[in-house]
């Protein structure tokens, strides 16, 4: 929100404009302030003749007009080359998403300010301060979600605890495991999908942070504005400290996901024969790697024609009902029984049918063809890939059938286009062998199994 007075109107007495207008704009977007990735207000101050400067004494003159809400620990006065002069009324807290600024400009300085901050001569392109606000509220923004969402001591500290208890008890003098320690062992093996999937969103935060910090620096040029304490500097400064704390945490929690991975005792831990003993961790780590989570939508009929040709290259397609009875809660959440097919499997398999028709709403777009309709897989499809992408990243085959909608978050992910040729089964099978699974083509079974060219599927348009 910019906040100013009428061209040409003198100030009167007492001055209250700016208060006026910032409770008028309180009452209308309060409600829905927690629902903003960000906001800024911008109070303008037209002086008269002469150049400006960011000097302490104008700010303090200036500050006295401002809303009590707006008073903190300001930042210092940045010079513009404009000829205007800015400062933001509080520095704290970092995750603020509100944020306000004082802008001092003098007549001369009236177009250029404007073009900058508001509109370029009633042009409708977002304006250079504007753009790069938005990018610094999506940096506070992704600081605020790590502070709030990440659980990575707690998760460190769960595996190095459970990690050296499974180690003591291994140690024990005619230690031979037991309930207790295969317990403890299951509870390991939760809690490491938890953190190798909490490491995959800190490692997309860092890059969300990453890009906004470059972005920040592309929205205009900061030379001589980057002053000690000043507001642009603060950002600089936040978005460096967040990648240099976000290496930190990813570091250690890696560590700590390589030391229990080392320490997971076998899956079974109960007292065994001797005949046993050698084979059952072997023929354990055998099952899992041939399984293989199928995500899917309401395609039923390509759904079952990929389970058809995974087993006739010897694999094993999870089914939903025996991932449901898996976790041994009769109602489970879906996420529960997704979590456990990705916990599960050695490989995922993503078919991208275009089962739903979509369009960019008018309002949110200049390019017409993106508000035709179009088709795109299913909103579970995309979640779960999302999902498949941060558990399994070299592990997840994308196949997609028929024309559908770009999808710009995972454009350069390499595809499989798929139709009955031998060439896209090859493919298929190749890259499941690349994610660890014993593929078995010594027949020719496999080059018939699924129905891959009876999908009515790539024929459908909007």
């Amino acid at each position: 929100m910019w906040c100013a007075a009428p061209p040409g109107t003198e100030a009167p007495e007492p001055w209250t404009w700016w208060r006026d207008l910032d409770r008028r704009w309180s009452r209308i977007v309060d409600r829905h302030a927690p629902y903003f990735l960000g906001e800024a207000r911008l109070y303008f101050a037209r002086l008269g003749d002469g150049p400006v400067s960011a000097d302490p004494a104008l700010y303090a003159e200036l500050k006295g007009l401002l809303p009590d809400t707006a008073h903190g620990l300001s930042s210092a006065g940045v010079a513009s080359p404009g000829g205007f002069a800015l400062w933001e009324t509080a520095l704290e807290p970092d995750d603020r998403a509100l944020r306000r600024f004082v802008v001092a400009l003098t007549s001369e300085a009236d177009e250029a300010a404007s073009a900058w901050a508001w509109s370029d001569r009633g042009g409708t392109e977002l304006p250079s301060l504007a753009r790069y606000l938005l990018h610094a509220a999506k940096l506070r923004y992704q600081l605020l979600v790590w502070q709030r969402d990440s659980r990575a001591r707690t998760l460190r500290a769960t595996l190095e605890s459970l990690s050296a208890g499974i180690r003591e008890r291994r140690a024990a003098p005619g230690a031979k495991g037991g309930p207790a320690t295969a317990q403890w062992a299951e509870q390991l093996a939760e809690h490491l999908v938890d953190a190798r999937i909490l490491r995959s969103e800190l490692d997309t935060l860092r890059r969300t942070v990453d890009i906004a910090s470059v972005n920040l620096g592309r929205s205009f040029d900061l030379t001589g504005m980057l002053v000690p304490r000043g507001p642009f500097t603060d950002d600089r400064a936040l978005a460096r400290s967040m990648l240099e704390r976000l290496d930190d945490e990813l570091g250690y929690l890696s560590a700590a996901i390589d030391k229990a991975e080392q320490s997971a005792p076998a899956k079974r831990e109960t007292p065994m024969s001797a005949d046993d003993t050698s084979t059952a961790p072997t023929r354990d780590r055998a099952d899992r790697a041939r399984n293989v989570f199928v995500v899917h939508g309401r395609d039923e009929f390509a759904r079952s024609q990929m389970f058809v040709f995974l087993r006739s290259i010897g694999l094993n397609p999870l089914e939903w009902p025996a991932l449901r009875a898996r976790g041994g809660n009769a109602s489970p959440y879906l996420s529960e029984v997704i979590r456990e097919g990705l916990a599960s499997a050695q490989a995922v398999v993503v078919l991208m049918t275009p089962d739903d028709i979509v369009r960019l709403h008018p309002d949110l777009s200049k390019r017409p063809a993106e508000t035709l309709p179009s088709m795109q897989a299913r909103p579970n499809v995309l979640i779960e890939l999302g999902m498949a992408l941060m558990t399994h990243p070299t592990g997840t085959l994308l196949l997609k059938l028929g024309e559908q909608r770009p999808i710009s978050d995972i454009d350069g992910l390499n595809y499989i286009d798929l139709d009955d040729s031998q060439s896209c089964r090859q493919n298929i099978i190749s890259g499941l062998r690349a994610a660890g699974c014993p593929v078995d083509t010594m027949g020719t079974d496999w080059l018939s199994e699924g129905d891959f060219k009876g999908m009515v599927a790539k024929m459908r348009r909007p």
